[in-house]
């Protein structure tokens, strides 16, 4: 089995780990995404929404936890890569 590792849950590593799902199986490879943040995928855009308190907190989440358990992508969060 191959593995991919992304380093970062915003949507470039998401779309990124999205892009290699479709393409390979889960018994083909094993996808993995380290990222610092927490909630660990959120649309940095609308933070300024946020906090101007135009929208709610989880209106910035770009892909819950399910998500990415239902594609078996490993999600390690809060984690720095060095």
């Amino acid at each position: 089995m191959k593995e991919l590792v992304i380093i970062g849950a915003g949507m470039a590593g998401v779309t990124a780990a999205q892009e290699a799902r479709q393409l390979h199986s889960r018994e083909d490879l094993s996808i993995t995404i380290i990222t610092k943040e927490n909630p660990p995928s959120y649309t940095r855009p609308q933070l300024t929404e946020l906090l101007a308190g135009t929208i709610r907190e989880g209106d910035v989440i770009f892909r819950d936890e399910n998500w990415f358990k239902d594609r078996d992508i490993q999600l390690i969060y809060p984690a720095q890569a060095t």
